[in-house]
């Protein structure tokens, strides 16, 4: 009776374990790192944090020096190594999580409560992958010149890309390009577009923390992306000209209708510029070293 008994309550667990997967299907989040402890503990907390709880953390992390992986620790049991840049990273994680969704997030950028809920909801209405709107905060007048210009993006779909999708959809386009540094987030939502895959907008927002943003410290980093980024024109040539700072159609758009705050204009202008420069600067140091 009592061998009867245990079949009969481990196949009535099961029963449910099924109903509870089918209902409430596991969510993989993938934080790549690289020397990211001043803001990963926020950003693990607000995972934890989430509404919908069956969700896996899978930090990767890429020879960080600092407290990363002691921070990352504390939060999931599933940190791994793998480098050498973000795409690789992304890509090792998907591979390294049974989930039936997968959801790329920052190591600086923190989620709303309930955003893995809703994303979860457009997935189960058989959405391939979901734009997550993203706003900025910081401190510090450039900061906030950045906060008002990501504003201005909120719906521009060439702008904005997906972060959270279904896994297999994923891996069946092969993920991320794992020769690019930089663009490899447009890259994939043109790739998955053009396969016939559906995407959708969820409500909810990721907040990127700049911290105390330093003018040339933040244009020094398009420097290193620009180097780069011929990888992303080759392939994208019909959609480079949307994605040029001066050329957004969101951007223009929204210049007129901040017309009275000229002082943020004139600041978004700056950073655009010196994004602009330090790109094409970057851009002809690739293009020299590849010679």
């Amino acid at each position: 009776l009592f061998k009867y008994g245990s079949i009969i309550l481990w196949v009535y667990n099961l029963y449910i374990y099924n109903l509870i997967m089918r209902k409430y299907p596991k969510v993989g989040v993938v934080v790549p790192t690289k020397n990211s402890e001043k803001y990963l503990n926020s950003v693990l907390k607000s995972i934890v944090e989430q509404t919908y709880k069956n969700i896996d953390i899978v930090v990767v992390d890429n020879n960080s020096i600092d407290n990363t992986k002691k921070i990352a620790k504390k939060y999931t049991k599933n940190v791994l190594n793998f480098g050498p840049e973000r795409s690789p990273q992304k890509n090792y994680g998907a591979s390294n999580c049974e989930a039936k969704y997968i959801l790329f997030l920052d190591s600086d950028a923190e989620l709303e409560p309930n955003v893995i809920e809703e994303c979860v909801l457009f997935g189960e209405k058989f959405f391939d992958m979901v734009i997550i709107p993203e706003r900025h905060k910081g401190d510090g007048i450039w900061a906030k010149a950045k906060i008002k210009e990501r504003e201005f993006y909120i719906g521009d779909d060439n702008v904005e890309c997906p972060w959270f999708f279904n896994r297999n959809s994923f891996l069946s386009i092969g993920g991320y390009d794992e020769s690019m540094i930089s663009g490899e987030d447009w890259d994939i939502f043109n790739k998955m577009r053009d396969k016939g895959f559906k995407y959708v907008r969820c409500k909810s927002y990721i907040n990127h923390n700049l911290g105390t943003l330093e003018f040339f410290e933040y244009i020094n980093k398009k420097r290193y992306y620009g180097r780069n980024i011929n990888k992303f024109i080759n392939k994208n040539r019909t959609n480079v000209i949307k994605k040029i700072p001066f050329l957004r159609l969101s951007l223009v758009k929204n210049i007129f209708k901040n017309i009275n705050h000229p002082i943020t204009l004139l600041l978004i202008f700056l950073l655009k510029l010196g994004e602009f420069v330090f790109i094409i600067v970057g851009m002809i140091e690739g293009k020299l070293k590849r010679k």
